[in-house]
């Protein structure tokens, strides 16, 4: 019998042993293990700083009925407080929860602290076991994308790779800035996978590494990400050609890298979560408020509040839903994500302090981008066909300082017949009556209304777009 040949480069690569790969290998599980040490020191630390720790974890432990152990502090105030130490389990009448993936990180901690109680283990759990949780997820996922690099014979990734864990992922200036940036440890660990994943997909897209890149792609896009847009824009630039191949996932990822430019459900709860608390009392109504708006809440009254809480909503009827609308069908997903990204910019920075001159630059991108969607958003609110109506409008638009927000919010409140002023500032519909709380319902429907019938002009332009393109000949 003819002993068998063996396998041939060209048609198993993993077959030829590069050049260099040995010590490629041995820098690599060196790099490994500096990236598990560095882990360690980070988990280690006292206070905890990072993998644990970011401004809006109360939302999301929140859906657990998991708080943070602050003797005197409201439990569900954010992390004013950071860094955490210890979590407990408390029952709130009125939680205020945010789902995410970061959850699932959350949950197995959660429910690790339940077992613990359940073996007769005090109320009171480390946050450090949620930091390990996640540290051993990092460095499972990392040990896993270089297993199957050097599995496809690129040593040279696989040293890449584990040099990025260890500097980069490990680092302890970077797992700072993502508290600073308000942004989910999660969120990067998911954009860190599926960069990764689709990497091995564009090289050889098996069914396995498929699925893994549409399960990491899903936790991405669900996560919180109006603070971590990078890796959103680098994940989908690097996922669209490792799927060039297989259309059929086109669509779904599409909607999933495009569902977290738009925060029209959210907003839509915070303003009625506003007057929910204004019910209770008016200190409540203000804390609130203050999650919502910048400026000083400590001196409205009731009215006020509810005004405050109106031309949030009006503003931002635009800058999260009829604005990435309209960038989407002109731009696409890079078009959204621009418009995004100036916005969010313009939000974080647009204020005095040490980023004021990248404040400036943002907050111009953001006038420009948004001026058309702006006065669509006033139309869709509240349609003014004649001359004399769409004037009126004009005139309470320039009342505000800014180039755009007057118009949404002149038109909520011409068509609710309220006032809505910031005081010191501007008064928009200033001889109507102040808004109660059914103006602050109202509201919300109207901006719901209005969304729905961007959607719809969106969708009967793309239509009418397809049946242009469908009749040339």
């Amino acid at each position: 019998m003819p002993p068998r040949p063996l396998p041939s480069p060209l048609l198993h690569p993993a077959a030829a042993r590069r050049p260099g790969a040995g010590w490629r290998d041995i820098a690599t599980w060196l790099l490994f293990a500096l990236a598990a040490l560095r882990g360690v020191l980070l988990l280690a630390h006292d206070p905890l700083l990072a993998l644990a720790n970011n401004y809006d974890q109360v939302r999301y432990t929140a859906c657990l009925g998991l708080y943070p152990y602050r003797p005197g502090v409201p439990p569900q105030q954010q992390n004013y407080q950071a860094p955490l130490r210890t979590y407990a389990f408390q029952a709130q009448a009125d939680a205020v929860c945010y789902w995410t993936s970061d959850l699932l990180f959350q949950g197995a901690a959660a429910a690790g602290y339940r077992l613990a109680e359940g073996l007769g283990g005090g109320p009171l759990h480390s946050v450090r076991s949620l930091a390990a949780l996640r540290l051993a997820a990092w460095l499972l996922a990392a040990l896993l994308l270089q297993r199957a690099w050097r599995r496809d014979g690129r040593s040279d990734l696989a040293l890449a790779h584990a040099a990025c864990v260890a500097v980069l992922a490990m680092d302890p200036v970077n797992t700072l800035l993502l508290g600073g940036w308000y942004a989910e440890a999660g969120a990067l660990f998911f954009a860190w996978f599926a960069v990764g994943l689709a990497v091995l997909a564009a090289q050889r897209a098996t069914p396995l590494r498929l699925l893994l890149l549409a399960l990491a792609a899903f936790g991405l896009g669900t996560s919180k990400l109006q603070h971590l847009l990078l890796p959103l824009c680098l994940g989908g630039a690097l996922l669209l050609p490792a799927l060039w191949r297989t259309p059929r996932l086109w669509a779904p990822l599409l909607a999933l890298l495009l569902k977290p430019l738009f925060a029209a459900r959210m907003l839509a709860d915070e303003v009625a979560a506003v007057e929910a608390a204004l019910q209770q009392d008016l200190a409540a109504g203000r804390a609130r408020l203050a999650w919502l708006v910048s400026r000083d809440v400590s001196r409205l009254d009731a009215a006020g509040v509810r005004e405050s809480a109106i031309e949030t909503l009006a503003e931002n009827l635009n800058d999260s839903v009829v604005a990435p609308l309209v960038a989407f069908a002109l731009a696409g997903l890079p078009g959204a994500v621009l418009y995004r990204a100036a916005n969010t910019l313009d939000a974080m920075w647009g204020y005095r302090g040490d980023w004021e001159w990248a404040g400036k630059w943002a907050a111009r991108a953001d006038d420009v981008l948004s001026w058309p969607t702006a006065r669509l958003t006033a139309a869709l609110l509240r349609p003014a066909w004649r001359p004399a109506a769409w004037a009126r409008l004009r005139r309470e638009a320039r009342v505000t300082p800014s180039p755009n927000g007057g118009w949404p919010m002149g038109a909520m409140a011409l068509r609710l017949g309220v006032r809505l002023r910031k005081p010191g500032v501007y008064a928009l519909h200033p001889t109507a009556r102040p808004p109660l709380a059914l103006d602050v319902r109202r509201a919300i429907a109207l901006a719901q209304a209005a969304g729905q019938r961007g959607v719809q002009l969106l969708v009967a332009g793309l239509l009418g777009l397809a049946l242009l393109t469908l009749l040339q000949p």
